[in-house]
């Protein structure tokens, strides 16, 4: 058995608002791009790791060095 009528009405007249689309797009991709930059320079990504996490010839390399770890 098929019914002829559909459920749902017709959305081919469906409209989109590209004005609130192109705002809300630029909005995003501004706060991504802020927020990708502040990431890159914050000091969160130079953390130390902990003396547990560094190889042991890497260890004696830190000791060694002139370099303030």
């Amino acid at each position: 058995l098929y019914f002829t009528e559909s459920k749902w009405e017709d959305q081919s007249a469906f409209d989109y608002d590209y004005e609130t689309l192109r705002t809300t797009g630029v909005i995003l991709a501004v706060v991504m791009f802020v927020l990708g930059i502040l990431i890159a320079l914050s000091k969160l990504t130079l953390r130390h790791p902990t003396e547990e996490a560094i190889p042991p010839f890497l260890h004696f390399i830190m000791s060694r060095s002139s370099v303030h770890w």
